[in-house]
């Protein structure tokens, strides 16, 4: 397909299986700064914060199907987490997955969406009940629009993201709960590793023992 990636830097997600590689952080860390020093257009950043959400969510029936496609180079990816009126904090999310008759629904706005125009799949971040769940939110979904918004750095695609009467289907919630606030906390961990790495920064964190990142 013409947009598909032929770089193979989809393969970094950790773990092995289709199409992966089997590196860690240390060589995703040695990607990135490359990437940077090539100013390698594309959607690096958001498919690997995407990527890393997704292996880390213990749901492979659910998950196979964006996660595949990405390590292929098929897939691009991004996460949409950010709102109006929060931060970086998903406690302060607003956005909720709200039960219909005939399944679920969105309704709401996501801000600064990194590369959601030219995305396959937005890997929505939203409350249900009092719980963090993570949608899959496929390009095309109807009632989806992203919107480019003006940013200081030019070579970062932001849009926001607007989800009218959005229908969700139950395979589209790829987790909730302590698993979706865990595995969201751990790919920012690492997407914010690869943007210090990226620009050259000294404070980029590496991992832990234990899998985690310091």
């Amino acid at each position: 397909m013409a947009n598909r990636d032929r770089s193979g830097l989809g393969g970094l997600a950790p773990g092995r299986g289709r199409g992966r590689v089997g590196l860690g952080l240390v060589e995703l860390a040695v990607v990135a700064e490359e990437t940077s020093r090539a100013c390698l257009p594309g959607p690096f950043l958001a498919t690997v914060w995407a990527a890393m959400l997704l292996a880390r969510i213990n749901n492979h029936a659910r998950t196979a199907p964006y996660l595949n496609p990405i390590v292929e180079g098929k897939f691009k990816a991004t996460v949409a987490l950010l709102e109006p009126e929060c931060c970086w904090n998903p406690d302060d999310l607003q956005l909720r997955l709200e039960k219909t008759s005939q399944g679920w629904q969105l309704n709401g706005r996501k801000i600064f969406v990194l590369d959601a125009g030219i995305a396959d799949v937005v890997l929505c971040i939203a409350r249900q009940g009092q719980d963090l769940a993570v949608v899959s939110l496929p390009r095309g979904t109807a009632g989806m629009t992203a919107t480019t918004t003006p940013a200081i750095d030019a070579t970062r695609k932001l849009y926001d993201v607007t989800l009218k009467d959005v229908s969700v289907a139950d395979a589209q919630i790829l987790a909730i709960g302590e698993q979706a606030a865990s595995a969201l906390e751990y790919a920012t961990q690492v997407a914010t590793n690869c943007d210090l790495c990226r620009n050259g920064g000294r404070d980029a964190v590496g991992p832990r023992s234990d899998g985690g990142i310091r």
